[in-house]
């Protein structure tokens, strides 16, 4: 009796490690889901009528587009473009 006990928790902890490696390797594996629009790049230019217009470039993205060409960016946007 006291052998097959013995023979049934080797047996047991065998399984429970062979299954917590198996679950370690798998959430250790899997990689979370891409935004919907990774890797994709969007760009707008917007000028101004006058002769003297340096170029100024604003990075973004990390909100989930181009930031500058909302309207929450329009008044710094429009002054930049009204003093060239």
């Amino acid at each position: 009796m006291k052998h097959s006990l013995t023979f049934f928790l080797k047996i047991a902890f065998g399984i429970c490690l062979i299954s917590t490696i198996a679950a370690c390797s798998v959430a250790l594996s899997s990689k979370p889901a891409l935004p919907e629009r990774h890797g994709q790049v969007s760009s707008k230019l917007f000028i101004g009528t006058g002769n003297n217009q340096p170029l100024i470039v604003g990075l973004g993205g990390s909100e989930g587009g181009n930031p500058w060409a909302s309207e929450h960016w329009k008044t710094q946007r429009d002054r930049f473009i009204t003093q060239g």
